[in-house]
């Protein structure tokens, strides 16, 4: 909250203590004067968005446990206002089904608007009464307990902030599950006015799809099932003629080879294909003419990616192996490179002029 002083400044209260009985709070600002009268004043919306969560985390707890098994047990929970978390023991992740029925019986037990009483017991009366699953939060280090119940569904050692009924928790939504180690699976949740926060947000998002899509919210999941389906479909097709147009690039340059000492050498450099298709245009052309040897560059993007290839019955010196050759280029262009004796490939960092790039191969 924050600390009025008699000036009428006021400083933000970022942190608060106990320390040997005496409350610490930690500003943001200059401090009062020793004596000075000052006005302390709670956050009231922050502290009400606690409360909410708090009390939200016994009741996901209790909604786990009653859906999974008397084995989930809390293993670490974290309260926020905008979005709280629960750990809890479980040997699986959850299904959509287990998420929605937890959901639906914590909820229901909001809704009951059962009352959220505190009472402090001794250790051994709080463990006659209520058994060791009070410390679902870990043990209480002394011999009185503060004991948090809501309505006769959940009772925990506890020493945080609670709402009065469960009525005042408002609506608790689970926004996401996951396994997040062998035997635990963390639960997000929001309660109150961020699970309405985050409800408006998803109401936004499907009425600018509904415009988008020209169709009611209702036939979103249908629509959009027809848009991908012709999106895969057009992406078959644009593949296929992709596919056509390097086979058809591939016989340009198999039928424009340099005859260079004995062996068909072929350079080519484009702004139009990317590593994977100059592979297969190198490839493509080796089949197409045996005895030739491919250099191909790619200057879509830095590094300009390269290709060596030879044709099974290339002239070249066994010793220069293609990916030597990629790693001899590679390098000299600030790079690198590699491969096996046949096919090479690398990466060109500095600027490259093509045509001495060629004399160099040759």
């Amino acid at each position: 909250g924050t600390i009025e002083k008699e000036n009428g400044e006021k400083l933000n209260v970022i942190n608060a203590i106990n320390y040997k009985n005496r409350i610490l709070h930690f500003v943001e600002g200059s401090l009062p004067k020793a004596g000075e009268k000052v006005k302390l004043k709670i956050d009231m919306e922050r502290r009400w968005a606690l409360r909410r969560a708090h009390t939200a985390t016994h009741i996901v707890n209790w909604a786990s446990r009653n859906v999974l098994g008397a084995h989930v047990w809390q293993h670490g929970a974290q309260k926020d206002v905008n979005e709280s978390r629960l750990d809890i023991t479980h040997y699986e992740g959850l299904s959509e089904e287990e998420i929605e029925k937890i959901e639906r019986l914590a909820n229901e037990l909001v809704l009951k608007a059962l009352p959220v009483k505190v009472e402090y017991l001794m250790r051994t009366e709080a463990e006659r009464r209520y058994g060791f699953r009070i410390y679902q939060g870990g043990v209480v280090p002394s011999k009185e307990i503060r004991v948090v119940s809501v309505g006769s569904y959940e009772v925990e050692a506890c020493g945080g902030l609670h709402v009065e009924n469960t009525g005042q928790i408002g609506l608790i939504k689970i926004t996401r599950v996951e396994k997040i180690q062998d035997g635990v699976v963390r639960l997000m949740f929001t309660s109150g006015l961020s699970s309405l926060k985050l409800v408006q947000e998803d109401e936004k998002i499907i009425r600018e799809l509904e415009k988008l899509l020209k169709v009611n919210k209702s036939k979103l999941p249908e629509q959009s099932t027809n848009i991908l389906k012709e999106l895969d479909e057009l992406k078959s097709k644009v593949e296929e003629y992709r596919e056509k147009e390097l086979k058809e690039v591939s016989i340009l340059l198999a039928n424009s080879v340099e005859k260079k000492e004995g062996f068909n050498f072929v350079f080519y450099a484009t702004n139009q294909y990317n590593l994977s298709e100059i592979i297969k245009i190198g490839e493509n052309v080796s089949k197409l003419d045996k005895t030739s040897v491919c250099f191909i560059v790619s200057t879509i993007s830095v590094p300009n990616d390269f290709v060596v290839v030879y044709g099974e019955e290339s002239k070249i010196p066994s010793k220069i192996r293609a990916g030597d050759l990629a790693k001899v280029i590679g390098k000299e262009h600030g790079g690198g490179g590699g491969g096996k004796d046949k096919f090479g490939k690398g990466g060109l960092v500095n600027s490259v002029d093509m045509e001495r790039l060629k004399q160099r191969v040759l």
